[in-house]
């Protein structure tokens, strides 16, 4: 592993920096807001049953790492039902669903504090998120969030048109913090998309545990924090380009 100090973190968003408890009640209550604005022209389990097939459709006609569009599956859903929807009429629609999400989105308490702990420490940071949704309107759920203002670049899949663990992405994120992949630290939830994808692009890589945690592949990461303000104390090592060996945080795992 090399030991440049540390210049940049990137972050994943989702069960990272905000816990995302969703549930069939809010995707019924989303999907609603969405056929109120076309009239309701047909029912939302007829609707649901759509969108889920289009989306299983389009993913696979994405092809690896391929982002979906969500608007684009919407439409396929209702032509799938005979329901040919005014452009503006659904594109208000697919607002108030992806707003409406606000309801089940809960910034961790702990996540303003640190990134501006670590902007204070003189580190450039970045979101990177996998999402289909509209670009517009998930910058704007971060902004409503209250920490869209505290990174230097946020980077959505909707926006690349590439999901993690898509090599692309992780150079994307790079370029945006100006940083080497051995001068970044990397911190998210998954193993796929948060460990390895980066670890892959020569990044060193912190495994979040703090909402959910994977088992299989865990021992991959390089770091562990079981809090985001774990990753504070992480940074300041890293800053020193030294390996911490402290408790509440994973010591360094093999070297790359």
């Amino acid at each position: 592993m090399s030991r440049q100090p540390l210049r940049a973190v990137i972050f994943d968003y989702g069960h990272t920096l905000l816990d995302v408890r969703w549930d069939d009640g809010a995707r019924e209550r989303g999907e609603r807001r969405l056929l109120a604005e076309l009239g309701d022209p047909v029912g939302r389990g007829p609707f649901h049953a759509a969108v889920e097939s289009e989306l299983a459709r389009a993913q696979s006609a994405a092809g690896e790492h391929a982002e979906v569009d969500y608007p684009r599956v919407a439409a396929a859903a209702l032509r799938r039902l005979a329901v040919v929807p005014d452009p503006a009429a659904l594109e208000r629609g697919i607002r108030c669903e992806v707003l409406g999400s606000a309801e089940v989105r809960f910034p961790h308490p702990q996540a303003a504090g640190v990134l501006r702990e670590l902007r204070r420490m003189g580190l450039r940071l970045a979101i990177v998120s996998n999402t289909p949704d509209p670009p517009p309107l998930v910058l704007e759920l971060i902004e409503g969030d209250g920490l869209g203002e505290l990174v230097d670049a946020i980077l959505l899949s909707s926006a690349l048109g590439l999901r993690k663990p898509a090599p692309a992405v992780y150079a994307a994120a790079l370029e945006a913090v100006g940083a080497e992949p051995g001068e970044t630290l990397f911190v998210g939830d998954r193993v796929e998309e948060d460990v390895r994808g980066p670890a892959a692009a020569g990044m060193r890589t912190c495994l979040a545990t703090w909402y959910r945690s994977e088992e299989r592949g865990a021992a991959e990461a390089d770091f562990t924090a079981a809090s985001p303000v774990a990753v504070v104390t992480l940074a300041r090592h890293l800053c020193g380009g030294d390996e911490p060996h402290r408790p509440g945080l994973g010591a360094a795992r093999g070297g790359r």
